[in-house]
């Protein structure tokens, strides 16, 4: 008679192949994906345009108020807003710029 040996069992077989999906899935989150960089520029690229059409509309409807209203002593806070909104050291280096250019003789 033959000497057969039993092969792997159902539950090591099947460990076996989780332990190989594993593996292939943390393989693949290593490797750089194009299809997940272009999904990804999509997506931010489509919540900066929302976020950037939903600041120039709250500037618009801000600005037509204090029109309507004979505010426009306060018109320059509107100005002072766009001017902070961002990082403070963005705010700094536009005042910078506005210095500089306001400037006369740095400007000829």
């Amino acid at each position: 008679m033959a000497d057969v040996v039993a092969g792997p069992g159902l539950p090591s077989r099947f460990a076996l192949w989780l332990g190989l999906r594993w593996r292939i899935l943390r393989n693949s989150l290593r490797n750089k994906s194009p299809r997940l960089d272009l999904i990804g520029l999509i997506f931010s690229g489509f919540f900066s345009l929302l976020f950037v059409i939903g600041v120039t509309l709250a500037f618009f409807f801000v600005t037509r108020y204090l029109f309507e209203k004979h505010l426009e002593p306060l018109f320059g806070l509107v100005f002072l807003a766009l001017l902070v909104c961002g990082s403070p050291s963005y705010f700094y280096l536009r005042i910078r710029a506005a210095i500089s250019l306001s400037d006369a003789a740095s400007v000829s």
